[in-house]
């Protein structure tokens, strides 16, 4: 390859921050908490879990999409660490649709995922 090539590789493939938003929570005793998008891979991942695959009939996967999203998003303001794994989906789903909403939101939006399409990934299409 040459050195034009390598450069374009090197700036391509060099690791970037990953777009976040820190956001005060008044139903959590007023925590912050961090929205942080997704790489490409954990999108990729989050969209391939709304479809599931029984027998060969494909049907959506919509239990509980805004938690399951939300887990992979939420981070500790401090560390950025991840405040969830995929596994505690269920227990973030509890919480009041209320307070989870405009985190969603802010997810759907830092992960460039407009309406549309976190409709449509939420139907499995």
């Amino acid at each position: 390859m040459s050195a034009v090539n390598e450069g374009l590789r090197k700036a391509i493939l060099t690791p970037r921050p990953l777009p976040f938003e820190d956001v005060v929570v008044p139903a959590w005793d007023g925590q912050t908490v961090r929205v942080q998008g997704l790489t490409a891979a954990e999108q990729d991942d989050f969209e391939g879990s709304t479809v599931q695959v029984n027998d060969g009939v494909v049907r959506a996967n919509r239990d509980n999409f805004t938690a399951r999203l939300l887990v992979r998003c939420l981070r500790d303001p401090a560390t950025g660490d991840r405040l969830f794994t995929d596994d505690e989906a269920a227990l973030l789903g509890h919480q009041s649709q209320v307070t989870l909403a405009p985190l969603f939101r802010i997810a759907v939006r830092l992960n460039g995922m407009d309406a549309k399409r976190a409709v449509e990934a939420a139907q499995g299409n």
